[in-house]
């Protein structure tokens, strides 16, 4: 799918201001927030469409560091990645850990770090193989109970990898609904 209305809209604010929208306060409002972004389906062409939207989107921010932009579905099948120069093998632990947490508590790593309000938030004894920074979202299909898989942004540091993924995602959504309504009255 290429770029069209609100991606573009978006793309060119975002690259102009370099401001994001707000995070939510409170792990509960980051919990509507997810809820409020999910999918009609789910292909591999989505996902190729994101990581791509994703990655031209962290390159014209010019960001001050490498990124990942990795998408897997809930039974660890790949779907998309994509890797801006300067990455290094650590990163890939990172990722792993990220979308780690989305897969075991159903919501994003921010979400889970904010609904516990606590910077030593641990899982289990096993805490090295997760992460709560932020950056891995989960992935929902209307009609299907839990999550299908995981976007998972990976920046540099202090880098909003959350609000990337949710502004790309909402734009994705608004541009795919649209492109559906126009093709309907035709």
């Amino acid at each position: 799918m290429a770029s069209s209305g609100y991606m573009d809209q978006l793309k060119n604010g975002l690259v102009s201001t370099g401001e994001f929208r707000p995070l939510p306060e409170k792990g509960e409002d980051m919990y509507q927030q997810e809820e409020g972004l999910q999918f009609s389906s789910f292909t591999s062409d989505d996902a190729w469409a994101i990581c791509s939207e994703l990655r031209d989107l962290i390159k014209k921010l010019r960001t001050k560091g490498p990124a990942i932009i990795d998408i897997t579905l809930e039974n660890s099948h790949l779907l998309a990645r994509a890797i801006t120069s300067g990455t290094v093998p650590d990163a890939d632990v990172w990722v792993t850990r990220k979308r780690n947490t989305v897969l075991r508590l159903g919501h994003s790593t921010l979400s889970s770090f904010r609904a516990d309000d606590s910077a030593t938030y641990e899982i289990g004894q096993r805490r090295q193989e997760y992460a709560t920074a932020s950056g891995g979202f989960p992935i929902r299909v209307r009609g299907v109970e839990g999550i299908i898989g995981v976007i998972v942004v990976h920046g540099p540091a202090r880098f909003p990898n959350h609000q990337i993924i949710v502004e790309v995602v909402e734009a994705y959504l608004w541009d795919r609904a649209t492109e559906r309504a126009d093709a309907g009255k035709k």
